[in-house]
């Protein structure tokens, strides 16, 4: 298999099992804080999580 190179990541989309359980994720496994909440405005019972 063939190695692909990036030079980084724009954005990524994860579907979590709840609000404080998806930024323990980000926080925790991938080293990224917890910047700001959204509402979205499709659903709003879901909020988008940065």
């Amino acid at each position: 298999m063939r190695k692909l190179q990036s030079q980084g990541v724009h954005h990524i989309t994860l579907v979590g099992a709840g609000r404080q359980t998806s930024i323990d994720f980000w926080e925790g496994v991938l080293g990224m804080p917890f910047i700001f909440e959204q509402p979205n405005l499709d659903k709003p019972t879901e909020s988008h999580l940065y």
